[in-house]
């Protein structure tokens, strides 16, 4: 048994060339050539990556490892809202993966009976499994989330966690300099745009960091641990919550044991139905939750269907492709939005595929489908003639544009 630190472990070439393989290995070519806010690149280093993993041991082993400001990357909620994935530089993800590494090593898994999100071996659909199998016996379903839950963990209190839960202690101030990393506000539109996403300096703990799931997971690790003492049939994925009863009255009590519970840790949920974020579904109703619902059948059991906010949700996203000005602006010629389109099909078919039924998944093809024909025919008009006749276009020409096999 070694005698060395914890910290000394982590910091070995032979901990740290393993985790910058597999770092590289799992990139895409594009992904290995991209440099980050320190111009390193994985194609760079992996040239000399035996003196750059030797650097960056003898800095973790010397304690004077500093991590960089995270670079934001702005994806639009709607008109005035961002969320906020933030992207650390390749030494800090390093770093990170071999800290997750080390904790799984030592056994410091945070699994349990409830929670799916960023855990081994789950994910959503097991999240959307046992919601299904959870609603046939208790029909009632409170379905919530925890406001700005990233945004909001107090980092006293999950430093406190760290301290207490991990008793590696030579790892502590290692994980606290990652929970304090802080933005790289780049411009003046950057800073706006964070400050209305509800960014606080000093407060949370970023999304894009390969720590962050870890440390959301043992924020609400007493939490879970709370809900299956007190045999509340919950479903937890991430920040997205669904307990379930059997009848009304036992669901409002559920939502009076969950705001105390989470008071405890600074966090919230709605108050019920505010802005429909917080709900109880009675037994008759579709009870939505990670995208998809938890629809009635007959004989009182229940399947998961496509909502149709779902679906108005993917036209609206590729409705921007009908628009010729919008792909010029772009740069989105032809070939680009057929690739595009087709990857964008496969995405939503690979992700949905896993989830549904096939005659649930059928009418999602029919979407896709009509979307790619009505942005094509769309854009010939633009681009051709806005009084095309395509039943006059020869098989050639509707091979070319990729509408041969659709009807007119």
């Amino acid at each position: 048994m070694s005698n060395k630190s914890a910290l000394h472990q982590l910091a070995e070439f032979k901990s740290l060339q393993p985790v910058f393989d597999e770092l590289y290995k799992s990139s895409s070519l594009s992904q290995r050539q991209r440099e980050d806010s320190n111009g390193e690149s994985l194609q760079k280093i992996k040239k000399h990556s035996r003196q750059y993993l030797a650097y960056l041991s003898y800095e973790i082993k010397n304690e004077s490892y500093q991590p960089s400001k995270l670079t934001p990357f702005f994806i639009k909620k709607d008109k005035k809202k961002y969320r906020i994935i933030c992207a650390p530089t390749i030494r800090d993800k390093i770093i990170q993966k071999a800290i997750l590494k080390i904790l799984a090593e030592k056994n410091y898994s945070l699994e349990n009976s409830i929670s799916h999100g960023f855990m081994s071996g789950k994910g959503v659909k097991s999240a959307l499994d046992q919601a299904l199998e959870l609603r046939i016996k208790y029909p009632f379903a409170f379905k919530t989330d925890i406001i700005s839950f990233f945004d909001k963990i107090d980092r006293g209190i999950l430093k406190e966690k760290i301290k207490h839960r991990i008793k590696l202690k030579s790892l502590h101030s290692l994980i606290n300099l990652i929970v304090d990393t802080e933005i790289e506000e780049l411009s003046q539109s950057s800073s706006l745009k964070i400050k209305s996403a509800g960014v606080k300096v000093g407060q949370g703990i970023r999304q894009g960091m390969p720590l962050s799931p870890y440390l959301s997971n043992l924020i609400l690790e007493d939490f879970d641990k709370f809900l299956i003492d007190q045999n509340i049939k919950a479903v937890r994925y991430a920040d997205d919550l669904i307990f379930f009863s059997d009848s009304f009255e036992k669901s409002k009590e559920q939502n009076a044991l969950i705001q105390e519970a989470l008071r405890k840790v600074n966090l919230s949920i709605p108050e019920l139905e505010e802005n429909k974020k917080s709900i109880i579904y009675k037994p008759d109703e579709e009870a939505e939750f990670l995208g998809l619902s938890i629809k009635p059948c007959k004989n009182k059991t229940y399947k998961l269907v496509m909502p149709e906010k779902t679906k108005n949700k993917i036209r609206d996203n590729l409705s921007n492709y009908r628009n010729l000005q919008y792909c010029l602006a772009n740069n989105i010629t032809i070939s680009k939005l057929l690739k595009r389109l087709e990857a964008t099909k496969g995405g939503y078919e690979q992700y949905y595929d896993s989830l549904l039924e096939m005659n649930e998944i059928n009418p999602l093809y029919d979407i896709l489908r009509d979307l790619k024909k009505n942005i094509i025919i769309d854009l010939m008009k633009s681009s051709l003639s806005p009084d095309i006749d395509y039943s006059k276009l020869s098989k050639n020409q509707k091979k070319f544009w990729e509408i041969d096999g659709f009807d007119f």
